[in-house]
Parts: structure tokens; sequence; C-alpha cells
């Protein structure tokens, strides 16, 4: 993402420090590419607008098994951030849990 962006920087960002989450932000430059710096393994968790994985399946099928949407930002509904399904860390449970 690139640090202007509100929906793939700003709304996330704000969301985990709400919940006390320290994040040392990366800017992989785009909503596609959050997306596939996670796939790759560059990143642990991206941000996006809405669903970015569907603009990556082509290339990638199985993006949407190895990546899931651990939470959505309060602040904007087409606001996500996604994970690997095979990393599950503290903060995705407790983002999870919160309604």
């Amino acid at each position: 993402m690139e640090e202007g962006s509100a929906s793939g920087f700003y709304f996330p960002q704000t969301q985990l420090n709400d919940l006390g989450v320290e994040v040392d932000p990366q800017f992989a430059g785009g909503h596609d590419d959050a997306v596939l710096n996670v796939y790759n393994g560059e990143f642990e968790i991206g941000t996006s607008f809405d669903d970015a994985r569907t603009n990556v399946v082509d290339d990638n099928p199985d993006v949407g098994d190895e990546l899931v949407v651990f939470a959505w930002a309060y602040r904007s509904p087409t606001t996500a951030s996604s994970r690997p399904t095979s990393s599950p860390t503290k903060s995705s449970r407790r983002l999870r849990t919160r309604g």
C-alpha cells in the first residue's frame, strides 16, 4: 500500500492501533501488490480496499485458499486485512473476536 491510502493504510492502521497492535508499516505500492507480497511470503499481513485477492486470482488460483480476510476495517466497510492461513497470530485472533 501507499502511505496516503485511506483504505489500504490509514483506516486499517488506525484500527490496529486502537486494538493496541503495533505495526511497522511497509508499503507494497498498491492493493494487488499488498496481496501478492503476503501470498509470496514477503509480508506477514497486508491491507487492501475490499478483497483484492480477486484481482490476482487469475495468475494465482490458490490465493483464496492461501490467504484469508481476518478483519474488515470498521470505518470503511470495503477495507479488508488478510494473512496467510498458515500463520494465525495473537493479534488476528483478537481482531476476529471484535464485532
